[in-house]
């Protein structure tokens, strides 16, 4: 191997390295309440989520395998929409692991900036990762596929709610700027 192959397997898992954490913290941000619920899922029951997950996998990846094998190109296109959105739901879950983890290193810059809990979570599970064999091997599948088995669970659960429990929460009047003064 050349050096210029070792050079650029460094800077693409360094990339990598970089821009997972970035995921799980956008995804936190645009998804608090889905990521806030996988996370419970996740310290609640981390073996159920992780049996969850299996099965979508699987179900995913015969689908995709199908319609890649059709050789049509729409099939190809949804069979690469069906692995965006699959992995897509997978990280939202990944971070609720990643948050999860966060919250059990508390640190006292967290009240300032709760976002931090998710990072310090989102580094230790990638460093993690990193561990050869046992982070490629074990660590790295079953946190993805309980990340998505847990993000199942709480779509699950959340269809399971009464439309009262999950309609927003609107300000009262008296807490809106001017409403008092009709301004």
């Amino acid at each position: 191997m050349i050096l210029a192959n070792v050079v650029a397997a460094v800077v693409i898992v360094i990339g990598f390295l970089m821009a997972f954490p970035a995921l799980w913290l956008t995804l936190n941000s645009a998804f608090p309440e889905t990521v806030g619920r996988c996370q419970e899922q996740v310290r609640v029951r981390p073996g159920r989520s992780f049996l969850a997950g299996l099965p979508v996998v699987l179900v995913c990846f015969m689908l995709g395998s199908i319609l890649v094998q059709s050789g049509a190109a729409p099939n190809r296109v949804l069979a690469a929409s069906l692995v965006s959105l699959t992995f897509l739901a997978s990280a939202i879950g990944v971070a609720g692991i990643a948050r999860h983890l966060g919250s059990r290193m508390p640190s006292p810059v967290d009240e300032k900036c709760p976002w931090r809990m998710l990072l310090r979570g989102g580094v230790a599970l990638e460093l993690a990762c990193l561990l050869p064999f046992a982070g490629w091997a074990v660590i790295l599948p079953v946190s993805w596929v309980t990340g998505l088995g847990a993000m199942a669970l709480s779509l699950l659960s959340r269809s399971r709610q009464t439309p009262a429990s999950i309609a927003p929460v609107l300000p009262s009047t008296s807490a809106v700027p001017g409403a008092a003064t009709g301004v």
